[in-house]
């Protein structure tokens, strides 16, 4: 369902993002690193927090589309990730492969005023170190809201 518009629109934020976008870092709060412009991912530490603005909360889905590096697997092997909205605990998805995931659930009714800004976590079990200390957990590929 596409949301029809009423006039300028209010919101700070938009209600997803994708990480190619130019205004992924508006929505970016900390655990992400930098990537080229356009760039399709970005890796993740352990705990990556971003934000967004939910004009009308009532029946949506909070997504998360993201990628266990074979890289980081051979090290880590199977990872449990968390999802969070606003410190609550949303839900886990058990990822025992390497590859690309979606996870998805419902927002629970009052979880979310309308027109609120939503901080959201997206967290995995272990991460993998590197020579130089950098802990790398995860691509992010997009976050949101959605109908």
């Amino acid at each position: 369902m596409q949301r029809q518009s009423t006039g300028p629109d209010p919101r700070v934020l938009g209600d997803m993002v994708g990480m190619e976008s130019p205004f992924a870092e508006r929505h970016i709060l900390s655990g992400l690193l930098g990537a080229p412009a356009g760039s399709q991912w970005r890796w993740a530490n352990q705990r990556a927090v971003l934000r967004f603005q939910v004009m009308e909360p009532e029946h949506l889905k909070f997504f998360v589309r993201f990628v266990i590096a074979d890289s980081t697997f051979k090290t880590t092997g199977p990872v449990t990730m968390r999802f969070f909205l606003n410190d609550k605990l949303l839900g886990t998805m058990p990822c025992g492969t390497h590859g690309e995931r979606l996870f998805e659930a419902p927002v629970p009714a009052g979880w979310i005023q309308p027109g609120e800004i939503v901080t959201t976590a997206v967290e995995v079990d272990k991460v993998w170190i590197s020579s130089d200390n950098a802990k790398l957990g995860f691509l992010l590929v997009s976050a949101g809201f959605k109908d």
